[in-house]
């Protein structure tokens, strides 16, 4: 388990250092063995290089188990299972404590404040989610170009890519549309899953918009804690509301009859192909870079001559294209904005299925189990230093 942990952290850095120039080191704040983490430093440590991925890996091996046959499928995904929990479960696993409850709600209530933006350590992941979301994204947004930003985001969402591949393929399985022969099927299903990303597009901006308003936003109720529960009701409502127009949308306008098939398959490889496909862009949105929003079309826009020259002739299709300059800056930023909203959802899930983790393993005898594994190893590591010294005391004496 440490060596995939350290193994995917030095790929994560090595990666970083052919991009950038350098990997950092960001340091725990922590003694390793001998102190407990709690989950803001070991989130803002793991998410990028290790979470996010741990936990792709696990959802597609999901995805994989329900459409085979399970006691086979086991023989040959096993070893990817051991692979997926131990990136996702290493932090935590090393992390003296962790499955502490004490421990657990004293983190559940800092990874509350860290994503409110009211936590009172600016020296752990940066302090905030928004501060710590900007500093992780800062050289990917600002030290690439464009089609460097375009490969890292093909190489970040291959598998997410392939997989919207494989369903607009396999969109109703066997089954025919009626009148439609098997070489035009996949442009029909390229067609419907193209309107089925748009209606999730509307829905995505519908939903980002509404819960930044005035009314849905949780900023204002930070100032009474003990009434936070009520706008995350009210959250609530706006999540099942689009969730209801989303199957509205899909059964009146997308879905389509094939006979053969369930109406539950066709609704959840549609949905998971809009969700692969939206990903990409919410990833790409969160890309953009303070060049784009800021001085995008600068060469663009109107010459101001100076005093006494006349004006160039050029200004004339450059006053007609500047409002089109700024509606794009805006139009990034707006872009940005929505990227960070996004994985900001995320976070909370992927955060939720940590500490979800954390009390099923509770529920066992680990941290007796941590315990007897770390004294034993300090333990062993003390022996073997003391008998080095005195082998080369003795060396030295004779």
């Amino acid at each position: 388990s440490f060596n995939v942990l350290a193994m995917t952290t030095k790929g994560y850095n090595y990666m970083v250092g052919l991009l950038f120039g350098q990997a950092q080191y960001i340091a725990t704040e922590r003694g390793y063995v001998t102190q407990n983490a709690n989950m803001v430093v070991l989130y803002g440590l793991y998410a990028k290089s290790h979470l996010y991925f741990g936990m792709e890996v696990l959802l597609l091996l999901v995805l994989f188990h329900a459409n085979t046959v399970l006691p086979k499928a086991v023989l040959y995904s096993w070893s990817v299972w051991l692979f997926g929990i131990n990136i996702v479960a290493a932090p935590w696993w090393f992390s003296p404590q962790s499955t502490n409850s004490f421990w657990m709600q004293k983190s559940w209530n800092d990874w509350r404040k860290w994503l409110d933006g009211t936590f009172d350590k600016p020296n752990i992941a940066n302090g905030s989610w928004a501060a710590w979301q900007t500093k992780m994204n800062q050289n990917y947004r600002n030290r690439i170009g464009v089609f460097s930003k375009a490969g890292v985001l093909f190489c970040n969402s291959f598998g997410r890519l392939m997989l919207l591949l494989v369903i607009t393929g396999s969109l109703h399985g066997s089954a025919l549309y009626t009148g439609v022969s098997q070489m035009d099927q996949f442009v029909v299903n390229v067609e419907r899953i193209s309107a089925a990303c748009a209606a999730m597009g509307v829905i995505v901006i519908l939903y980002t918009a509404t819960l930044r308003t005035s009314v849905f936003t949780r900023e204002p109720w930070l100032k009474f804690p003990d009434k936070l529960w009520k706008i995350s009701v009210y959250r609530g409502f706006v999540r099942i509301g689009l969730f209801l127009v989303w199957n509205g949308l899909y059964f009146f306008a997308l879905h389509v009859e094939t006979g053969t098939n369930s109406v539950f398959r066709t609704y959840f490889m549609t949905t998971l192909a809009t969700i692969c496909f939206m990903s990409v862009v919410v990833e790409g949105c969160a890309l953009v870079g303070d060049k784009a929003i800021e001085s995008f079309g600068e060469q663009w826009l109107p010459i101001v001559p100076d005093e006494g020259e006349p004006e160039p002739k050029s200004n004339r299709w450059r006053n007609a294209i500047r409002p089109l300059i700024f509606r794009s800056r805006r139009g990034f930023a707006y872009a940005r904005v929505i990227g960070d909203f996004w994985y900001k959802e995320m976070d909370k899930v992927v955060g939720l299925l940590i500490f979800t983790m954390l009390f099923c393993l509770s529920l066992l005898p680990i941290n007796q189990l941590q315990t007897m594994l770390i004294w034993n190893e300090t333990f062993s590591d003390i022996l073997d230093k003391k008998v080095a010294v005195q082998e080369t005391v003795s060396e030295v004496l004779d």
